[in-house]
């Protein structure tokens, strides 16, 4: 697990995760960069329609939701700044 956390483009995860996160990183990176093929992917993974809405949903709430609070500065959670910490996703 905590090498998904530290890097989930080279985290080994099975061929049904790897499709998700193929979707989901550049949904994140660079929306625009998503692809039909990474939907179809999906979809040869056995995810329905509705299955990757959801995975789009989640990961584009997410994702909005992080922006919004680090837009405005909130801080985060003692407990998961040690946590940035220690995967080293933060020097503070």
């Amino acid at each position: 697990m905590l090498a998904l956390l530290a890097n989930p483009v080279t985290a080994t995860v099975d061929a049904r995760q790897r499709a998700i996160l193929d979707y989901v990183i550049p949904l994140t990176l660079k929306p625009a960069s998503a692809t039909r093929e990474m939907v179809e992917a999906l979809r040869a993974q056995g995810l329905s329609d509705p299955a990757i809405l959801n995975v789009n949903l989640v990961a584009s709430m997410f994702n909005w939701l992080n922006r919004v609070v680090d837009g405005l500065g909130v801080p985060l959670e003692d407990h998961m700044a040690d946590a940035a910490i220690e995967l080293g996703l933060s020097s503070d």
